[in-house]
């Protein structure tokens, strides 16, 4: 799957959604009929839908930057494909069909979808962790901003803009 990861450009939409403990029967057929057959896995053929459990991290109640670190049962619904191989109208019927997954198990009882700091979407910067408590202070944020100015000016290595703590 990684080796075939090219395009010109990449597109992806990460999504993802988890119980905090054992998913109940609502859960497992949301995600075996809609996750798995109503995603645009056809029209999008580099996507893949993960299930795993994230166990002991999860129990352990420890922070990390991540809004899915209390989930045990954890779905991803990666969409990935070649932009450059489709057209306008393609490329906007893959997001609509990820995007009514994503809205669709937004209504399932006992399913958090939450997004983390390797699976964030713009859609959900307004709850994410801001530069200032990442990196301790302010000061700090814009320190470290302007030595990665200096040492990474094409960007190339990221922390993700939309990750968040949890306490």
């Amino acid at each position: 799957m990684i080796a075939g990861q090219k395009g010109n450009p990449l597109a992806t939409l990460y999504h993802c959604a988890g119980t905090t403990g054992a998913p109940g029967d609502v859960v497992i057929d949301f995600v075996s009929d809609t996750v798995v057959g109503q995603a645009p896995l056809d029209e999008a053929p580099l996507s893949i839908v993960e299930i795993r459990s994230l166990g002991g991290a999860a129990q352990s109640g420890t922070p990390v930057p991540s809004g899915n670190c209390r989930h045990a049962f954890f779905v991803d619904l990666i969409t990935l494909f070649d932009a450059h191989a489709k057209n306008a109208e393609e490329r906007k019927h893959i997001v609509d069909r990820t995007n009514a997954v994503v809205d669709q198990a937004r209504k399932v009882a006992g399913l958090g979808v939450d997004f983390s700091g390797t699976h964030s979407q713009p859609d959900d910067a307004g709850r994410s962790a801001k530069a200032a408590d990442i990196f301790g202070s302010a000061e700090m944020a814009t320190k470290v901003q302007a030595i990665k100015r200096r040492v990474d000016p094409d960007n190339r290595l990221r922390f993700h803009p939309f990750a968040k703590f949890m306490a």
